[in-house]
């Protein structure tokens, strides 16, 4: 009988869910207020719930997501408490502390990581932080997420920027773009309350919340994908998705997103100027990045499977 899995994650990212259809995993997920005070009385009562979804669910295999730190409490004691395996797929921001409580937490994770079976992270400048050190770590991009679109060119040009609206994203910067380049349509993705009430150039829209099959097909009819990250050390799963969809795209000019965007893709500072010249580079060279990013998708495919193989190990 083959092992059951499940997949823990709060505030469930693009990149969980694909793994987690691919594992064929159950999942346990659960939102997480913005509040800063809600957050704080709401993580006892997602810890133990999140427990008793295990006991419920009796899975084999735990796959958790972090961050939240505090969502590896229950599914360590859990693993620990009943001998299962335990999985944790470690993002960037989980190193990105502020404040003693934070810094407390990560110690707790060092701690831990070290009796679990494996520990996933997104990119190689993560696995050598001195916490993964001495670890079961490895590398596991983000598998590739939708199909790939069709290659039409849209009048005016259309640019969908992937925004979570988190503190890392330069939204303001990317308006100032928008206003500097007036004959390209901007449409700004996800939740944009802080948005609505605000001025913005004519040529940005914003979508508000889209569910995932809606999302994906607007995104099939974009031209070019942006998705910026003021953060050191990430990879975004907005440029997987443009990856996915065989999609130009204009990202970060950091070490991180340079080394894994690798083709068809312009990067750029984070400044209004430097954007609005990233976007007019796009334009002009839409086929050569599409025919970049047919090639760098079926890349990253033979990566994804060899770094899944010690996954795969513990799995049977």
């Amino acid at each position: 009988m083959p092992n059951k899995i499940t997949f823990v994650a709060w505030n469930i990212t693009k990149r969980s869910k694909v793994l987690a259809e691919h594992l064929n995993a159950e999942t346990i997920t659960y939102r997480i207020p913005a509040n800063r005070i809600f957050k704080l009385f709401n993580y006892p009562f997602l810890i133990l719930l999140t427990f008793s979804e295990l006991l419920h669910q009796k899975p084999d295999i735990i796959f958790v997501q972090l961050p939240p730190i505090q969502v590896s409490i229950p599914t360590y004691l859990y693993s620990k408490l009943f001998r299962k395996k335990l999985i944790f797929d470690t993002h960037s921001g989980i190193f990105f502390t502020q404040g003693l409580h934070q810094r407390l937490y990560l110690r707790l994770y060092c701690k831990m990581i070290k009796h679990i079976n494996l520990n996933i992270v997104h990119n190689e400048s993560i696995i050598s932080r001195d916490c993964l050190r001495n670890t079961p770590s490895i590398v596991l991009e983000c598998k590739i997420p939708f199909r790939p679109s069709e290659h039409k060119k849209n009048t005016p040009l259309k640019l969908t920027v992937v925004c979570g609206y988190g503190k890392d994203e330069p939204i303001q910067e990317i308006l100032q773009a928008a206003q500097l380049t007036p004959d390209i349509k901007f449409y700004l993705t996800g939740n944009s309350t802080k948005l609505k009430n605000k001025r913005r150039p004519e040529n940005v829209e914003l979508t508000e919340y889209l569910s995932d099959i809606e999302y994906e097909n607007f995104l099939q009819t974009t031209d070019i994908i942006i998705v910026l990250t003021t953060r050191p050390d990430t990879v975004l799963s907005g440029a997987y998705e443009a990856v996915g969809l065989e999609k130009p795209l204009i990202t970060s000019n950091t070490k991180t997103l340079t080394q894994y965007f690798y083709k068809g893709t312009i990067f750029t500072a984070n400044d209004a100027k430097s954007i609005a010249e990233a976007v007019n580079q796009a334009r002009k060279n839409l086929d050569k990045l599409h025919i970049e990013m047919k090639m760098l998708r079926k890349e990253k495919e033979i990566i994804w499977q060899k770094q899944f193989e010690p996954v795969e190990k513990i799995l049977i």
